[in-house]
């Protein structure tokens, strides 16, 4: 499902600086029901790609989720991750990312997506460690909001001590300085050791360089709310 915008459909690689975009119902390899890779659909450095090579770590494919209007998702659990390669051009700050998904909502370490994959100057972007909310980290985090397994959209603007955290709206939850680091990779349903995983599930992941300006937030606001029936506010 695209949005018309202009008269032309629109989708988030139009975005300014769209870098990688994740979408359940296209890019996905099915191997018996089960995801073993989920391609990037903003053309570039295949390295961007997420893949999972063991069979019984892999995501499980809901073509039609009803709790996501009847769009296509990825089912994690306690042992479920997917990775990429490292980027063949790490991406520096200024940073914006987005998620749509849902965790458990119970106590403990859920990461939707973590922007490394060898722990080396972490970017931890998703479920907070320790507060039970959502945050965003890298190398210092902050964090709003409380856990639940409802479907939600998070995401954040990474930018040092200008940065944002977003809950189901696309004004901010809370502002602060999540430190300085980048993102060297991609891990997507657990961390970057494939813990902390996700008991829940991930239908749209969305990065791009700089800070995301309010007239983009708009356009992926109507997006998002068109195709999983959200209510993301202004």
């Amino acid at each position: 499902m695209m949005m018309q915008q202009g008269g032309a459909s629109w989708a988030p690689s139009a975005l300014s600086g769209a870098l990688a975009w994740f979408r359940a119902d296209t890019g996905v390899t099915d191997v018996g029901g089960k995801a073993s890779a989920w391609t990037n659909r903003i053309a570039g450095d295949a390295n961007t790609n997420l893949a999972q090579g063991t069979a019984g770590l892999r995501p499980t494919i809901n073509a039609a989720d009803a709790a996501y209007n009847n769009q296509a998702t990825l089912t994690g659990g306690a042992t479920i991750y997917m990775a990429s390669l490292a980027w063949a051009a790490p991406l520096a700050q200024p940073f914006t990312w987005f998620a749509v998904g849902n965790d458990s909502g119970a106590a403990g370490s859920e990461y939707y997506i973590e922007g490394n994959i060898d722990g080396v100057s972490r970017s931890i972007l998703g479920a907070e460690i320790l507060s039970g909310a959502y945050g965003t980290y890298s190398g210092s985090q902050i964090v709003s909001g409380a856990r639940g397994a409802s479907p939600r959209m998070i995401g954040g603007i990474n930018n040092g001590v200008s940065s944002s955290l977003f809950i189901d709206s696309m004004t901010a939850a809370t502002t602060g300085d999540t430190g300085a680091n980048g993102i060297t990779g991609l891990t997507a349903f657990a961390s970057f050791a494939g813990t902390a995983n996700i008991i829940g599930k991930l239908a749209e992941i969305i990065i791009c360089s700089g800070a995301m300006s309010a007239g983009d937030r708009a356009l992926l606001r109507t997006y998002l709310n068109t195709r999983y029936a959200m209510s993301i506010t202004a």
